[in-house]
């Protein structure tokens, strides 16, 4: 899993950098939380669902 990296770029005029790591850093999930599985993820709402418009399967 070492191979895989995600790249979000930023720009704009007076941009707070430590405000958007920081709100990066509080969606970030720890290993002891992914441990239940997809099933147990299935269960929720995809947020990003709509404006994706992907259709979920649970």
């Amino acid at each position: 899993m070492g191979d895989r990296v995600q790249h979000l770029v930023f720009t704009g005029p007076d941009l707070d950098r430590d405000r958007i790591i920081s709100l990066l850093d509080s969606c970030l999930i720890d290993h002891d939380d992914a441990l239940p599985g997809a099933a147990e993820w299935a269960g929720h709402d995809d947020p990003f669902a709509p404006m994706l418009d992907l259709k979920e399967s649970a």
